[in-house]
C-alpha cells in the first residue's frame, strides 16, 4: 500500500516529515475559519459552534453557488457515526425557520451576513410568510472532515449519494516538520475558468437604481422614507446588489439595516441588533426591550417598517442626544 512521504530539506539534508495526530479537534476549526480554503467549495464560514438543540455543529458555511454547507470535524479518522452525526446536523439546518438560523450566525462579516439573509429571503419568493421561510427548498450539503476515513463511512456515503444525498467527505495527510509546526495535505482540483460564471455576473446598482426598481413593485416611497431617516440618524446609504444597506460612515462593514424592495409595495428587512449595542453603548435590555418583538427578517408591511424603523431610530436618537422623532406621517 503506498502512502505520501514529506521531506523538509534542512542545512545537514533532507528530513523526513513524521506523520501525526493535529492534536486538538479546535486546531482543524481554527485553521478552516482563518482559511476556509482549505476545504473544496470555495465557502465563507458563517457559524462556529451553532447550537442545534442538545449538540453543537462545528462549523455552517455557505458556498460560492449558494448553499448551505453543514461541516463536522474530527481530529482523527471518520467513523461511521461521523456521518449518522452531521445528517442529523444536516437535517436540523434544513428544516429551521430562516428566522432562527439567521440569528445562530456568529461568524463572517457584515457582507458575508447579507449574503445568507439574501439567501433565507429567496426562499420566501417575496410571499406573505414575514417568518422568512420555513427551510422549503434550502440547497445543505453535509461535509465530514478527518485525517482518515472508516470504510464503514465510505460505503455509506457512497450509497447515500447514489441517491442524490449530498455528501462530502474531505480528509488530509498531516505531518510534523523538522521545525516541529504542522503541515496540512490534500489533493485539490485546480479551477477552471469558463464563460459560464461571467455569463451569470450580477449588475452592479446604485443607489438611484434600487429606488427605481422600488419605485416600479411600488414601494419607492416607503423606500425613500427609510433612506431619508437613516441619513437623519448619520447613517451611510449604501447599494448592496438589489438592495441597500444603512451603515455608520466611520464604520462601513458594520450594517445595521439591510432592505430590499420586493412586490406589492413592502420592503424586505434584515436589522443587526448585535451592531446596535457594540457600535451606539446600548445594553441588549433596552434593545430586546424596545424592538425585540421585531423580526430579525422578513417581509415587511408598510406600517411594520415605519414602527421598527422608529423604534430603532429613537434609541439611536438616545445614544446621540438627538430630539425625538417618529417615521413617515
Amino acid at each position: 500500500m503506498s502512502q505520501l512521504g514529506i521531506w523538509s530539506i534542512t542545512p545537514d539534508g533532507p528530513v523526513r516529515s513524521a506523520r501525526v495526530r493535529i492534536g486538538l479537534e479546535r486546531y482543524l476549526q481554527d485553521w478552516i475559519e482563518r482559511d476556509p480554503r482549505m476545504l473544496p467549495d470555495d465557502l465563507t464560514i458563517v457559524g462556529r459552534e451553532v447550537t442545534l438543540g442538545e449538540h453543537r455543529l462545528d462549523l455552517l458555511a455557505i458556498s460560492r453557488t449558494g448553499q448551505w454547507v453543514v461541516i463536522e470535524l474530527k481530529e482523527g479518522e471518520l467513523y461511521r457515526q461521523t456521518l449518522m452525526q452531521v445528517l442529523d446536523y444536516t437535517a436540523k439546518v434544513a428544516a429551521m425557520p430562516a428566522d432562527d438560523l439567521l440569528r445562530k450566525l456568529n461568524r463572517g462579516d457584515d457582507v458575508a451576513r447579507g449574503r445568507a439573509a439574501e439567501l433565507l429571503a429567496a426562499e420566501t419568493g417575496g410571499g406573505d410568510d414575514g417568518a422568512g421561510g420555513t427551510g422549503a427548498g434550502r440547497d445543505v450539503v453535509a461535509m465530514v472532515v478527518g485525517t482518515t476515513v472508516d470504510p464503514g463511512l465510505e460505503r455509506m456515503a457512497s450509497f447515500l449519494g447514489s441517491y442524490a444525498v449530498p455528501i462530502r467527505v474531505v480528509t488530509f495527510d498531516v505531518f510534523e516538520t523538522a521545525g516541529g509546526g504542522r503541515l496540512l495535505v490534500r489533493e485539490v482540483e485546480d479551477a477552471v475558468e469558463t464563460a459560464e460564471p461571467r455569463a451569470r455576473a450580477r449588475t452592479t446598482y446604485s443607489v438611484a437604481a434600487v429606488r427605481e426598481l422600488a419605485e416600479g413593485m411600488g414601494s419607492g416611497g416607503l423606500l425613500d422614507e427609510v433612506i431619508e431617516a437613516g441619513r437623519d440618524l448619520g447613517l451611510y446609504v449604501r447599494p448592496w446588489q438589489q438592495s441597500i444597506t444603512l451603515t455608520p460612515p466611520d464604520r462601513g462593514k458594520r450594517t445595521l439595516f439591510h432592505v430590499r424592495p420586493v412586490a406589492g409595495g413592502r420592503l424586505q428587512m434584515g436589522w443587526f441588533p448585535e451592531n446596535l449595542t457594540d457600535l451606539y453603548g446600548l445594553s441588549q435590555a433596552d434593545v430586546e426591550e424596545t424592538v425585540g418583538r421585531f423580526r430579525l427578517w422578513g417581509v415587511f408591511a408598510e406600517g411594520e417598517v415605519r414602527e421598527l424603523i422608529g423604534a430603532i431610530a429613537e434609541l439611536m436618537r438616545r445614544t446621540q442626544g438627538l430630539e425625538g422623532g417618529t417615521l413617515g406621517p
